[in-house]
């Protein structure tokens, strides 16, 4: 018998991948990426497009090293994983991500398959989990998590 795809079940995956990877970085501070000579690794994204219909550019992030090294195949074969402290990730990579027209991609499978998210409200989701954890992360471009988290519900209104 064939198996078939379900599109249900994988954007449950997904979803529950990115929830994990929110929480993991929250626990752990430490986010996962891949690098080679010519940056950190891209791929398209796959549901979200520009006005003229083609697709964004996503970053793609792990909350784990071991996944992001799984990842060192293929299309990425010449990447070594690198590791950013969760406030510089926050505070430079989602802003500057934000500001190139960039999208975050979290938890992707080797074929470049993951959550995709803007990269602001990602800092949202990040910060409303920290405070439920009453965690903090020290910023050095904003007074603090709060001043950042106004500053981007401003914007986004």
């Amino acid at each position: 018998m064939i198996s078939t795809f379900n599109i249900q079940e994988a954007l449950h995956y997904i979803v529950a991948n990115h929830k994990h990877f929110v929480e993991k970085v929250c626990d752990t501070g430490i986010v996962y990426t891949l690098k080679n000579e010519e940056g950190y690794v891209s791929a398209p994204c796959n549901l979200m497009e520009d006005d003229e219909g083609l697709p964004f550019d996503k970053l793609c992030f792990w909350s784990d090293s071991d996944q992001a090294t799984l990842c060192i195949t293929e299309e990425w074969q010449d990447c070594v994983m690198d590791s950013i402290p969760l406030a510089v990730f926050i505070e430079n990579w989602c802003i500057g991500m934000s500001n190139e027209g960039l999208i975050a991609g979290t938890e992707a499978s080797v074929e470049g398959i993951g959550f995709e998210i803007d990269p602001l409200e990602l800092v949202l989701q990040l910060a409303d989990h920290l405070a439920l954890r009453k965690q903090q992360v020290t910023l050095h471009k904003f007074p603090g998590l709060d001043d950042l988290v106004r500053q981007i519900r401003e914007i986004q209104s």
